[in-house]
């Protein structure tokens, strides 16, 4: 009942503010009603009939546009019943078949995915480079510069597409509320100009899920009728951010879009008892839904930024944290903070295709604390899996079993690329069967500081 509230005012307050105009006229209207209404009574009750006729005039104007704001809600509740009766599908044009516009160090990597819902496997992509992992992994922390002109520009192309977003909106409000999934429109970080190797400052904006969903999430998408599904009522298709080069689809950087772009966040976490665990998604979460999905997976509040405001990585380390500490159960059970919940390492990024090229970051934890502690939010992940790590190679050999897997999310598995990719990287020669990852540093450097 609480999350179907939370939702409720959430999507209101949302409109509310994206129609503030038409909010306020309406509320102007019904004060001039009260007002005629007033100074009419006082007229008649003190017979004074100068301003009679001058008051009833604009009580009829204010009653006639009251009306018409009765009419127009009347209306936008037939437009819900017809929400109602409308499904979110994917476009004709396929975003994952894209590469990265001028960035030839970006490789795909494809995922074979098993779709719960329509029960079947789709593909998916996401782009990344090795050349940006490594200036994450070893290069100077990235400062951040706060753009609120990138949020103006969303906020321009969201009310310049509004009457066709808006459906959208409408559509996942009213599923989220039927099937009881989170749908709040929370603070998010997000990022306003793109990663690459030689950078030294990126730009940062704070932006809502909402916007994130009408940009990102939906845009690629049509909304068709349930009664007829050839007749498709709003389509973002037109709204994608590519462009054709040579008959090569090409993804615009983030710096070339209107998109939100929240930064996504996830960390891979092992317990000081040497045990790696993973999570199987809530059902009623809004991505990922029944997947195997790292230890922590979610986006980055700004919040996290105002924590958090020396460096983009610290922010990003910080959100993985901050998830680790809620999706583990460590909030709710008052153990451990944020701060002080293990020492983490951004071992990679990547751009989520299906997701418009949305900003995603990869982190590996060591949690101070054992497995025993770890009870995760039913709300969040259920089936918690646990595999003991008794040395390097037993982390190599989880990878490659489990990255076959077709129930697994694209988080989990570009974050068990980026780990073996690390390890290949960062073994040292000494290590063997007896290597304990606890001790060895040269792999775990997130051991130290």
């Amino acid at each position: 009942m609480l999350r179907k509230f939370t939702n409720w005012y959430s999507y209101s307050k949302y409109i509310i503010i994206n129609n503030i105009f038409k909010v306020c006229i309406s509320a102007l209207n019904i004060l001039v009603f009260i007002t005629a209404i007033a100074s009419l009574y006082i007229d008649i009750v003190n017979r004074q009939y100068n301003n009679t006729a001058f008051s009833f005039i604009i009580l009829t104007f204010s009653f006639i546009s009251i009306v018409l704001d009765i009419i127009n809600y009347i209306s936008e509740k037939d437009k819900k019943i017809i929400a109602s009766r409308a499904k979110i599908y994917k476009g004709n044009t396929n975003i994952n078949d894209a590469e990265f516009m001028g960035s030839h160090d970006y490789k795909k990597i494809n995922i074979k995915i098993s779709d719960v819902k329509q029960k079947i496997y789709r593909e998916e992509a996401v782009l990344f480079s090795q050349d940006v992992n490594n200036r994450l992994l070893y290069g100077e922390p990235i400062k951040i510069n706060s753009d609120t002109g990138s949020y103006k520009n969303v906020k321009r192309y969201l009310s310049e597409n509004k009457k066709t977003l808006m459906k959208f909106l409408k559509v996942k409000y009213i599923e989220c509320q039927k099937d009881g999934s989170i749908f709040y429109n929370e603070k998010k970080l997000c990022l306003s100009s793109e990663l690459t190797s030689g950078i030294d400052t990126a730009s940062i904006h704070k932006g809502g899920y909402y916007d994130t969903y009408l940009t990102n999430i939906i845009t690629g998408y049509n909304l068709h009728s349930n009664e007829d599904n050839s007749n498709i009522l709003a389509s973002t298709e037109k709204l994608l951010p590519i462009i054709y080069k040579k008959s090569t689809m090409q993804i615009l950087p983030i710096s070339a879009t209107c998109f939100n772009n929240e930064i996504g966040i996830s960390t891979i976490g092992i317990t000081t008892d040497n045990f790696l665990v993973i999570f199987k998604q809530n059902r009623l979460a809004l991505s990922s839904q029944d997947l195997y999905v790292p230890t922590a997976s979610g986006s980055a509040d700004w919040k996290d930024y105002k924590l958090n405001k020396t460096s983009l990585d610290d922010a990003v380390i910080y959100a993985m944290n901050r998830e680790l500490w809620e999706e583990c159960g460590f909030k709710k059970a008052s153990i451990l903070k944020p701060n002080t919940i293990g020492d983490t390492k951004i071992i990679g990024y990547f751009k989520w295709l299906e997701k418009n090229g949305k900003p995603e970051f990869i982190g590996i934890t060591k949690i101070n604390s054992k497995l025993t502690d770890i009870n995760p939010d039913k709300k969040e992940v259920y089936n918690k899996k646990a595999f003991h790590i008794d040395n390097i190679i037993d982390l190599k050999n989880f990878i490659q079993d489990f990255i076959k897997k077709q129930n697994i999310s694209v988080p989990l598995y570009v974050g068990l690329i980026f780990l073996s990719n690390y390890l290949e990287k960062d073994i040292c020669s000494n290590c063997s069967q007896t290597c304990k990852a606890e001790n060895c540093k040269n792999v775990f450097k997130i051991l130290k500081k």
